[in-house]
């Protein structure tokens, strides 16, 4: 690139566009990346944090009494 003070020709304006260009689209590649990223593990918090309130709410009505225990119990709780 030309020294400050000089004024830059066409061409290299052209080239200097072309590089912020071309580190602008890397960047949009990594955030949209980044973005599936953060999505993907969203679903999967959500997902586990349903599952959880269901097996709560589960042993809250089987402990209740609302839902009849099994007689033969094989669950992970006996198990630990």
């Amino acid at each position: 690139m030309s020294e400050e003070g000089e004024s830059l020709s066409v061409e290299e304006l052209t080239q200097e566009l072309l590089k912020v260009g071309t580190v602008a689209n890397d960047r949009l590649v990594f955030m949209r990346v980044l973005e599936t990223a953060v999505n993907d593990m969203q679903n999967v918090l959500t997902r586990v944090r349903n599952d959880v309130t269901e097996i709560n709410t589960q042993i809250m009505l089987r402990n209740s009494g609302h839902l009849p225990v099994p007689e033969n119990n094989s669950t992970v709780e006996e198990e630990e």
